[in-house]
């Protein structure tokens, strides 16, 4: 069958980081709208995808100048709180079952490398992936696929299904034309636009993926 390819995202689907990012995109807010915006406001305008968040709040990212603003901006707000994040329940098992089976596991994630390589190794799991692309590594960001292409250019991408909590996640797993297991254990994923795809795989704990991957025509046998 050849060796396959699991690509996880980070926030939303190794680790629940939720009270940090909301307390980040107050603080961002509320900086950039020159007003206070609340706790509240937050959670109920938050999507797993930021231009979505930005949307919400009224702000145009077509602008490069805002959206580059806004960029730096969260990439120094998005630090603070990090060592409050925990794994999920299940992960570690997920990642040591697939690492028992003829599996590669990869990273993709809109954080940076730094915030990145802190959390993977705080949670100790960081042993765990073979390779990773941050925010950093490429010049566009999630939904576009560059990281995707990145991660896949070694292996053919027949090989590849990514796991993922967001519509950026499900956008990039389209436009570079692999599968996409949705990770709806997180409470806070995109799910309204998941459940807009009768035929997307769904995952309401990491390790009912396992079960999910038999269903994509065998692509992987744990």
């Amino acid at each position: 069958m050849g060796r396959k390819h699991i690509v996880f995202d980070c926030d939303g689907t190794l680790v629940d980081s939720h009270s940090v990012i909301f307390d980040a995109i107050q603080m961002l807010m509320t900086e950039h709208l020159e007003r206070e915006v609340s706790l509240e406001e937050v959670k109920q305008k938050y999507s797993a995808d930021m231009p979505t968040v930005a949307a919400e709040f009224g702000i145009d990212v077509r602008d490069q100048q805002t959206a580059g603003k806004l960029l730096k901006r969260w990439q120094e707000v998005s630090q603070i709180g990090n060592e409050e994040i925990a794994l999920y329940p299940e992960i570690t098992e997920l990642l040591e079952q697939l690492k028992n089976s003829d599996t590669t596991t990869l990273l993709w994630t809109a954080r940076d490398r730094r915030s990145t390589e802190y959390i993977l190794k705080r949670a100790g799991i960081e042993q765990y992936f073979e390779k990773i692309v941050c925010a950093d590594d490429t010049k566009l960001p999630k939904p576009f696929p560059d990281g995707l292409e990145l991660l896949g250019r070694d292996f053919p991408k027949e090989s590849m299904i990514l796991i993922g909590d967001s519509a950026a996640d499900l956008k990039g797993a389209q436009s570079f034309g692999i599968p996409l297991v949705a990770a709806c254990w997180n409470e806070w994923a995109d799910h309204k636009i998941f459940a807009q795809d009768g035929k997307l795989l769904k995952a309401n704990t990491p390790l009912q993926c396992l079960d999910l991957f038999k269903k994509l025509n065998g692509v992987l046998d744990v």
